[in-house]
């Protein structure tokens, strides 16, 4: 998956530079007309800059958010790393970080497993929920991300059995409901 992304990637970048100011003008014309693929590709022109688009991070902020309002997974999830980190333009929140991962996971984005079990895990932008965070910990260790593996007993330390069996059942209930491919 990380490949298919860096992949992904390059394909934009290599895209973007050989973009002329007609481009632009298409690019703005689809973004405008809510074309995601459009949004994301003025997102990064204006992230990097390019020779007919100054490095604009307000207008970069301003595509991506609007490509993950239009239900953008992978836009929903680097729009919460923003505002979870607070990078360029974006001041950091967390209440605003914790509803982008839970966007981006709606959208199918197994990635926001993680970050969503830290937030309930620490409080960061949700109430602070230990059943909640491990349930979210074991999908994710369902999906084979090695961290949320790793991090195990940093999250049952302190927790009954019963919170386990609950969060267990919950973790079954959030696959279903956002990650199961034969929905």
């Amino acid at each position: 998956m990380r490949l298919t992304k860096v992949l992904a990637a390059l394909v934009v970048f290599s895209a973007l530079a050989g973009c002329d100011s007609s481009n632009t003008a298409k690019l703005l014309e689809g973004a405008e007309k809510g074309d995601v693929k459009s949004q994301l590709a003025l997102s990064t022109a204006y992230s990097v800059g390019r020779s007919d688009l100054k490095k604009d991070p307000a207008e970069a902020l301003k595509w991506l958010t609007e490509a993950a309002e239009n239900g953008n997974s992978e836009a929903q999830y680097s729009l919460a790393v923003k505002y979870f980190v607070g990078r360029g333009d974006v001041i950091q929140s967390y209440s605003k970080a914790a509803y982008w991962y839970e966007r981006a996971l709606m959208s199918g984005n197994e990635e926001a497993l993680y970050p969503i079990a830290i937030n309930y895990q620490v409080g960061f932008g949700v109430e602070k929920d230990i059943v909640k965070a491990y349930a979210y910990l074991l999908v994710a260790q369902s999906k084979g991300y090695k961290i949320a593996i790793d991090d195990d007993a940093k999250f049952t330390s302190r927790m009954t059995l019963s919170e386990r069996e609950a969060a267990s059942k919950m973790a079954e209930e959030i696959n279903d409901k956002y990650l199961r491919k034969d929905k």
